[in-house]
């Protein structure tokens, strides 16, 4: 963290240090910081999904699922193939019961990677749970 600090104190336009400076408070539990941090490096470079991804795992986490939807939305917004965001996506369309809407989420992240085999299981189980 220090490293990073310092690389900031160096370069403090840099977002990609801002955004690993927030991937360690992620880390270490401390949410609001890597909120701030992730603000920030979204505010050095507003194209930045990555940083939006991250913002919304952090909102996740807070359990402010509406404020993590439109990150994550933002984030596909900006790299439309990026599927771990259509993942964390659908994660909190599940945790406001929005079943559909999740199955949906999740079926793009494994259109737009077909390495995500895992995915299929938990598509057919949120179906099940819905009565297909």
């Amino acid at each position: 963290m220090l490293a990073l600090r310092r690389a900031i104190v160096l370069q403090p336009d840099h977002d990609g240090a801002q955004l690993f400076l927030g991937l360690a408070y992620t880390s270490l539990g401390v949410l609001d910081k890597a909120e701030d941090a992730y603000r920030r490096a979204i505010a050095l470079r507003p194209t930045n999904p990555e940083a939006y991804n991250y913002l919304g795992l952090v909102y996740h986490q807070q359990q402010r699922y509406r404020q993590a939807l439109n990150a994550y939305r933002e984030a596909i917004a900006q790299a439309p193939g990026y599927a771990v965001a259509y993942v964390n996506l659908a994660a909190s369309y599940e945790a406001l019961g929005q079943t559909d809407a999740a199955i949906a989420a999740y079926r793009q992240a494994l259109q737009h990677d077909a390495n995500l085999v895992a995915l299929q299981a938990k598509i057919d189980a949120l179906g099940r749970r819905v009565g297909r």
